[in-house]
């Protein structure tokens, strides 16, 4: 990353030291490289890696879909029509969400509906989809609608051509691709998309709050969904930032209306702007700035799947230091995080008849706690406890989501003493 920051300070100085025909020259050299490897993003506006055009991008996609169509009746398969209910529900929502996408005036879009029990729904990009019944099955109109917006989004910041052309210039410059980088740069990808395809079945006048009930309904519990470098954000945490996202694009929504400024909001809202201006001419400074657009670009999401990186990382190691626990019955049994000794741990505790246990990892051991209730107040349930290193206080409160969350605090003569940190578990 810093040789290719390097390597255009070196052009850009070269070039002002030398005659002008050299700097004109060196600049159109810069522009032809900048356009066989980027791609004006559409949504932003900043020019990205990018191997595929959106030309290319839509006819590659047409292309896979009938491949996809092609399998599935291999397999005996259903693929619905016109005429059949899920294909006409499906159009109907695909037609208003394209309304007020980058698509709206993409012609020669594919739309399929097959019968799959699988919760899901897929791009091959350039627009084009393929929904699985068991989403049709499972989500509501607003939810189906998000999820629409969600794949059509991937399209629109063609996501697909950038990945590969991401990887590929990172495993350039670092030698390697790190454990794990690829699938959090594809989260980070995720999360773009669930922000703009909210935006746009907002605009389309669907309940953006769906964006996040649709993945409440599909929420676990299970301290395990951390266990592994993930694609896509855990359902919990992607309800919780759909939602905020929602917040943010609220003031766009009317049920059942498309928003009548959707062209103007498509350009510039609460969560981007496109940044789309006029741009230096080619031989007159146009072509570095576009490498440098380039290169930026690609630093900055680097940097933000680097952060995804680490942040999952933290993740499975908590889950790999939870404690298995045989519980006898009549505990209510619960897996989490604690924070302890300066550090995050996995967490297994269970609570029975106002009593409780808790267990996590300290240098390689299982530490073993005792809770005791003793009263509740407007913060929630307070216990005290105690382990082999001290004793203070913990309170919890009930979440409708089933979990116990709350904060533990270590005796040091204040009330409630010293707060170590967090104290959180799910059934």
């Amino acid at each position: 990353m810093k040789k290719i920051v390097f390597l255009i300070l070196c052009i850009s100085l070269t070039g002002c030291q030398a005659t002008g025909e050299f700097l004109s020259e060196t600049d159109r050299v810069l522009a032809e490289i900048s356009e066989a490897v980027s791609e004006k993003d559409i949504i932003t506006g900043i020019r990205t890696l990018n191997l595929s055009d959106r030309r290319l991008a839509h006819q590659r996609g047409i292309q896979a879909v009938g491949e996809i169509i092609n399998q599935a009746r291999a397999e005996g398969i259903k693929i619905f029509r016109n005429g059949e209910a899920p294909y006409e529900r499906s159009l109907r929502i695909y037609r208003r969400v394209i309304a007020v996408s980058h698509y709206a005036d993409t012609k020669n879009l594919r739309l399929e509906v097959i019968d799959d029990p699988n919760f899901n729904a897929i791009t091959p990009g350039g627009g084009h989809i393929i929904i699985f019944k068991g989403l049709l099955d499972q989500a509501n109109d607003d939810e189906l609608a998000y999820v629409i917006g969600h794949e059509l989004a991937h399209g629109a910041a063609g996501h697909l051509g950038e990945s590969g052309a991401h990887l590929i210039v990172k495993t350039v410059i670092d030698g390697w691709a790190e454990e794990g980088y690829r699938p959090s740069f594809n989260n980070v990808q995720e999360q773009e998309a669930d922000r703009v395809g909210i935006l746009y079945s907002a605009l389309a006048g669907f309940d953006p709050y769906a964006s996040a009930s649709v993945w409440q309904k599909r929420a676990t519990n299970d301290p395990s969904e951390y266990s592994f470098f993930r694609t896509h954000p855990e359902n919990r945490e992607r309800a919780t930032a759909n939602y905020q996202i929602a917040n943010i694009v609220n003031q766009y929504y009317t049920a059942g209306r498309q928003n009548p400024k959707a062209k103007d909001l498509l350009l510039c809202n609460d969560l981007f702007c496109n940044r789309d201006e006029e741009t230096l001419e080619v031989g007159m400074g146009g072509g570095l700035l576009a490498t440098f657009e380039v290169v930026t670009n690609f630093i900055t999401k680097d940097e933000a799947a680097e952060a995804e990186l680490s942040q999952q990382k933290g993740r499975i190691a908590v889950a790999q230091t939870t404690p298995n626990i045989e519980w006898a019955a009549g505990w209510d049994v619960y897996k989490g995080t604690i924070q302890r000794h300066g550090q995050v741990a996995g967490l297994n505790f269970g609570i029975a008849d106002g009593r409780g246990e808790f267990y996590y990892i300290f240098n390689d051991t299982v530490e073993k706690g005792i809770m005791r209730y003793y009263g509740e107040n407007q913060y929630g349930y307070w216990f005290d406890w105690h382990d082999d290193y001290g004793s203070g206080a913990l309170v919890l409160e009930e979440y409708t989501d089933g979990s116990l969350r709350g904060e533990i605090f270590l005796d040091d003569g204040t009330d409630p003493g010293e707060l170590l940190g967090e104290f959180t578990g799910y059934k």
